[in-house]
Order: C-alpha cells, then sequence, then structure tokens
C-alpha cells in the first residue's frame, strides 16, 4: 500500500482503458491518479484487486463485481426482491428451451452476461442456438415489449438519487429493442424521478451494494407492473458509467455529487 492517503486507481494491464476518466475524475475530484494503491482509493484499475483493503476502496469490490455480470445482479434482486422483468438462469441450453416451451404467454430475451451496450443479446426461443462457449448459467429475462424502446436511467451518489433520463433511438418508428447508447440511442432530460422509480431504484442499489457510493440504475416501464429494474452499473475494474449524455446540467451535477460524496468519505 503506498504513502499517499487518496487517489484515483487507474494501473495494471486494463489502465488504459480508464484513461480519459481517470483524467476527468482528476479534475472533478481535485487529487491525483496512481499506479498503486493509497490509502483510499476510487478505484478504476488494478491487476490485483484482492492486495486492495477493504476499506480502502470509495466504490466497494462487491458492488462492481456484482454490477459487472447480469447473473450476479438477478441473484442480488432475486433475494432482495427487487421488481424486475422475471429472469432465469439456467444451467444449460436445453434447460433454457424448456423453460421457455413452459410459459408461452411470455417473451424472452437471451442477455450476454459480462456485456455492455446490449452487445450479444437476442430474442430468445425454443429454436434458439447459442455458440458452445456461451458463459454458464444461461440468463434469460422477460422481455417487455413497448410501442417506442426506451430504457430510464436515474444515478445515485451517497445515497441520494438524482437524474432522471431516457435513452431512445433517435428514430422513432425504430423497433430495435436494444436501445443503447453505444448503438446511437441518444438520452433525453425527463425532469423529476417519479416517487415509484426512486423506490425501487434505491432497493436496486441497495441489493447490489451500490447505494452509499456511485452507481446508476436502468429502469423501464412494465404495463403491468410498473417500473421495473433491468441492471445497474458502476465505474471499476469492468466498466464505467457513460457519462457522455449531451445534457451538460447533468453532466456537472453527476460531478458535483460525485466530488461531495467522495470527499466526505475520505473525511470519515
Amino acid at each position: 500500500m503506498s504513502s499517499i492517503n487518496v487517489g484515483i486507481l487507474c494501473g495494471g494491464s486494463s489502465g488504459w482503458v480508464f484513461e480519459a476518466l481517470a483524467e476527468h475524475l482528476s479534475q472533478v475530484l481535485s487529487t491525483q491518479v496512481v499506479q498503486h494503491p493509497a490509502k483510499f482509493n476510487y478505484v478504476l484499475a488494478y491487476d490485483k484487486p484482492d492486495e486492495i483493503r477493504e476499506n480502502a476502496w470509495f466504490i466497494p469490490f462487491e458492488g462492481i463485481h456484482i454490477a459487472s455480470d447480469k447473473r450476479l445482479v438477478a441473484q442480488s434482486f432475486h433475494i432482495a426482491n427487487v421488481c424486475s422483468p422475471q429472469t432465469l438462469l439456467c444451467d444449460d441450453l436445453k434447460t433454457a428451451q424448456q423453460e421457455v416451451l413452459r410459459d408461452s404467454s411470455r417473451n424472452w430475451c437471451l442477455k450476454y452476461p459480462t456485456s455492455t451496450g446490449a452487445t450479444g443479446h437476442r430474442i430468445f426461443n425454443a429454436g434458439t442456438s447459442i455458440p458452445t462457449d456461451w458463459p454458464l448459467p444461461i440468463i434469460l429475462q422477460e422481455f417487455i415489449e413497448l410501442e417506442r424502446p426506451e430504457v430510464y436511467r436515474t444515478y445515485c451518489a451517497g445515497g441520494e438519487l438524482f437524474g432522471w433520463v431516457v435513452r431512445r433511438n433517435p428514430d422513432a418508428t425504430s423497433k430495435n429493442p436494444w436501445v443503447a447508447h453505444a448503438r446511437g440511442a441518444q438520452y433525453s432530460d425527463c425532469g423529476e424521478v417519479p416517487k415509484e422509480a426512486v423506490n425501487v431504484a434505491a432497493e436496486a442499489l441497495r441489493a447490489t451494494g451500490l447505494l452509499q457510493s456511485f452507481g446508476c440504475v436502468d429502469l423501464l416501464f412494465s404495463p403491468s407492473k410498473g417500473w421495473v429494474v433491468l441492471e445497474v452499473g458502476t465505474d471499476g475494474i469492468f466498466n464505467h458509467v457513460d457519462r457522455d449524455l449531451g445534457i451538460p446540467h447533468l453532466e456537472h451535477e453527476m460531478d458535483l455529487r460525485l466530488a461531495d460524496t467522495f470527499w466526505h468519505r475520505v473525511r470519515d
């Protein structure tokens, strides 16, 4: 452990992936980027995270790990009874096909468990095949069809939720269900977060260990269930929260809240 008190840890073989974010955070948090663990860290990249003390992480490793794998998210949501689309973890393809046949009233999507930007996602039915090296267990999630595909997102820093945006394809007639920014979807500001969405988003962040640090929650509105959570996101090791929103006031608010939360933790 370094003698440096506070730092943005961005080192090791994957550090280059996070360099731009590290430099941005260095300005936002008014602290330095380090290659080796400080006494307290905003961890972005490091080859041996198990060598960093538990209380030396701003965003806890367990939360980072859960957010990186949709199967772990599903398990955490199930344990905490977080309202989300029905999600199945199947040991193999045959079991997944049997589950789909068991309930013909639902449509299902197959999610690649560690992907970002909806990479690898597809509609799943009894005839769907997958590559032999597909990670197990297979994760299936109920597909909620919307007139215009859209995903809402809210953010959290230090236990307080803020921001409410929607991600849609710019072509209003598009029926492509994978409304990822990396696939051309754009963010729009939606004002205040509905109270019901705040409640379920907070439950999702609490279930995944991110509520008191920093994270985001993706939701959609189900005609039968109301607001449901798809997944959570955060910064570090595997991925980072998209900050390229095209909404300057929200990007600025995110920076201010993150800095306030980070330094409050340092002072504690």
